[in-house]
């Protein structure tokens, strides 16, 4: 038996950790990640995370791209390649059903953290390496048999979306539990109304909070910058609003709604940021000024910040070109046509 040596940076490139322009590649790490997912199953997450470790300080990474991987692992979890369980005081990672998608165009993305099937074709990644969606070519019976014969199932955009990322925030708001079909999105925004009617807390003057008040398909803009800028204001009209309050620290802000009553103002904090962002869907489709989704030329362009699910269903869909700009087939399933 013939040993041989290899250098660290020939197996960081060799083992895909890094990508072609010298930057740690975040599909390398997903792979890093998924190998002991398949590997052992439910496993204790913070073995899997020592696991994936140990291999970034063997190929001298370690300092590196060690602090990317619990993002790079919830972008997993977020795909449904697997999910994190808590049993007892510890949390698990378990690997899910593996599944895949038809993205149009002869294409699919494969979920699962098992390898790429043999006889399954993986199109190139394309990019910086930060796609960590894997996509194969499926255009043949025979090809549709493999993923038959591997146990991996065809599933559709609608049903990956269900339920949707919006039902569990009704489910707090509403106290009690609700199927997917019981709670539409616009209902979500008319519980959200009422709840900031019942439980909004007077502001006084000197609140500092910036809403959500321009017209939707114009320029966004950011709530923590020095002055207001796109479509945020420091003045709304009366109604509800998406807004963000001014915490303690400079740089604190909180997601609210805001309500406006001549010269009142009430608030109520919201769960967290992606609540914040399914509000703001729901109430331009309840209010009749939807947020504006750009489709045409392979490309899918949103102009404002969706939520965490969509913005992973446009994962799945294609590659990132840009911070809200996805490169999409025609023929790609439309996962905004779910939401009714």
């Amino acid at each position: 038996m013939n040993l041989e040596s290899i250098r660290r940076d020939a197996l960081a490139r060799e083992t895909g950790l890094i990508s072609d322009d010298g930057e740690v590649s975040e599909r390398g790490l997903a792979d890093l990640l998924r190998l002991p997912l398949s590997r052992w199953g439910l496993a204790p997450r913070s073995a899997v995370l020592r696991h994936a470790r140990l291999q970034l300080e063997a190929a001298g990474l370690r300092d590196q791209a060690s602090s990317l991987l619990p993002k790079v692992l919830e972008r997993l979890v977020k795909l449904r390649e697997c999910e994190d369980v808590s049993i007892g005081h510890e949390r698990y990672i378990a690997p899910a059903p593996s599944s895949w998608i038809r993205t149009g165009d002869g294409s699919a993305t494969l979920l699962s953290v098992g390898p790429v099937p043999a006889g399954i074709v993986e199109r190139g990644l394309g990019g910086k390496g930060q796609d960590i969606v894997r996509r194969i070519r499926l255009r043949s019976d025979d090809e549709l048999a493999v993923l038959r014969m591997a146990n991996v199932r065809e599933t559709t955009m609608d049903e990956w979306l269900k339920p949707h990322g919006y039902l569990l925030h009704g489910i707090r708001r509403a106290q009690r539990l609700m199927c997917s079909d019981e709670l539409s999105i616009s209902r979500f925004w008319e519980l959200v109304v009422s709840a900031t009617r019942e439980h909004g807390i007077p502001l006084g003057g000197d609140a500092e909070v910036r809403s959500v008040v321009g017209k939707p398909g114009d320029y966004f803009g950011r709530y923590d910058t020095e002055r207001c800028e796109g479509r945020w204001s420091e003045v709304a009209p009366d109604g509800v609003w998406c807004a963000y309050r001014r915490g303690y620290g400079q740089g604190h802000w909180h997601p609210i709604t805001l309500e406006v009553d001549g010269g009142q103002r009430r608030a109520m904090d919201l769960h967290d940021h992606d609540e914040w962002r399914w509000a703001l869907l729901a109430r331009g489709r309840c209010m009749g000024a939807e947020e504006r989704v750009e489709q045409g030329d392979h490309r899918v362009q949103l102009s404002f910040r969706a939520p965490d699910q969509l913005i992973t269903a446009m994962d799945i869909l294609g590659p990132r070109r840009s911070g809200w700009s996805w490169e999409v087939s025609c023929a790609a399933p439309d996962p905004w046509a779910s939401f009714t």
